[in-house]
């Protein structure tokens, strides 16, 4: 009957020996039927109805002479691997989708830079672990007896990235020093905000962005590993640099002064810095002309600050409050000596007579004093002025006083008259 053997298909070929008279084949057993091109030939091509175990026997007939012989044929059926799809992951781990036909099946690594262990290497739908990142081939194999079918897939495995933005935080101007922390892959920054970012590099990680406008922005640091991403986000608020402008201080001959700032940027506040009493500001302190009243006379520094968000600056006025002087130069009068002491009443600052008219030239005992006196060089009729100063402040006033020589009477000698009238002889001296 020759040899049986394994099909991987439900047909077999018989190979018998023939001998003499006519042989002719039958199936013993086996799990279906069994149809035959030429049951006769010895090399018949045997069809079963079903996979499985038959066994096959050759009988020669000559005459009343008979021989048999029997084979046994194992039918299987030809596994078609299918090993699904590979694909790429962001960890070490990847679970296969193979889609089995027939027999059984089992995983290995066909190529890849490290070792792979399998949860279950014989499972369709193993999960599969590596030991480092890279491109690994897997092959699923399937045999159903002697018959065996493969196919294989590739996988990717990539390192996840992590994205760390770094900080945001506050610029008084339009640049910002963006620092990520790279983890893997390649990143790259990209930019929200009202208005548009320009940068040193986008794809660096440490890189300054340079924005068109003031306002908040949202940077987004995100990193790419193969199909593997992460983003994180920094947020960074750009201020106007304020350049705060205090304008001009001065004086004032009361207690009241407008100030004078100019402003930029943000909100500007006054605030009373030094002197010696206390001001208050109208109509707010966050007017930049604002009316300074202070309680007491004196210098008083006044700060001019501008903020807008945390990018502050200051600037510094010196005003100087005086007491206006109320000039009172006393009464004038008439003086029989050439000297004359006046009656100024002092208010505030510092008082000095001076000579505005006259027919002469006045010296004084004390210029500065309110009651001094003032020495004529000729008899006459003099305006005198009472000027007092308080800083910057003055006020003024004035008195006339009048020299006039001081008679000396002589009235001459009297005597003795034989009659009723009589001559004088009187000297007269002015």
């Amino acid at each position: 009957a020759g040899t049986g053997g394994n099909e991987c298909d439900l047909t077999f070929v018989f190979n018998a020996t023939p001998s003499v008279g006519v042989g002719i084949w039958t199936q013993i057993a086996g799990p279906g039927t069994t149809t035959y091109s030429n049951a006769t030939s010895a090399t018949a091509t045997a069809t079963a109805s079903q996979y499985g175990t038959y066994t096959y026997r050759w009988t020669e007939q000559n005459g009343t002479c008979s021989s048999q012989d029997e084979v046994t044929v194992n039918y299987y059926e030809q596994p078609v691997a299918n090993a699904g799809t590979g694909g790429s992951e962001c960890d070490l781990n990847f679970v296969f989708s193979a889609l089995p036909s027939t027999g059984t099946g089992v995983w290995t690594q066909t190529t890849g830079p490290g070792t792979s262990t399998y949860n279950n290497s014989s499972s369709a739908v193993a999960t599969v672990t590596v030991s480092q990142y890279g491109t690994y081939t897997y092959t699923w194999t399937e045999t159903n007896g002697t018959c065996s079918d493969n196919a294989t897939v590739t996988v990717n495995y990539y390192q996840q990235p992590v994205a760390e933005a770094g900080n945001g935080g506050s610029e008084c101007d339009l640049t910002f020093s963006l620092s990520a922390t790279p983890s893997t892959g390649t990143g790259v920054w990209t930019a929200t905000g009202p208005g548009t970012a320009s940068y040193g590099s986008n794809t660096s990680a440490a890189t300054t962005a340079t924005v068109s406008q003031v306002g908040v922005y949202t940077f987004t640091w995100t990193e790419t590993n193969g199909v593997c991403t992460s983003s994180d986000n920094a947020v960074v608020t750009f201020y106007n640099q304020t350049l705060a402008e205090a304008g001009t201080g001065g004086d004032a001959c009361d207690l009241d002064f407008v100030l004078s700032a100019v402003p930029t940027f943000g909100t500007g506040t006054w605030s009373q810095t030094s002197g010696p009493g206390f001001a208050s500001f109208t109509p707010n302190a966050n007017s930049a002309g604002a009316t300074a009243t202070v309680s007491q006379y004196g210098t008083y520094t006044f700060t001019w600050t501008e903020g807008d968000g945390v990018c502050v600056t200051t600037d510094n006025v010196t005003v100087n409050y005086y007491e206006q002087p109320l000039a009172n130069a006393g009464q004038g009068g008439n003086s029989c000596t050439g000297q004359y002491t006046f009656s100024a009443i002092p208010s505030s600052g510092v008082g000095t007579w001076t000579q505005l008219t006259g027919p002469g030239t006045t010296t004084y005992s004390d210029a500065n004093s309110a009651t001094a006196t003032a020495t004529a060089s000729i008899q006459g009729t003099y305006t005198y002025q009472w000027e007092e100063v308080e800083g910057t402040c003055s006020d003024n006033a004035t008195v006339t006083v009048n020299y006039y020589n001081q008679p000396v009477a002589d009235a001459g000698n009297g005597g003795n008259e034989c009659d009723l009238t009589f001559a004088f002889n009187a000297t007269p001296s002015a």
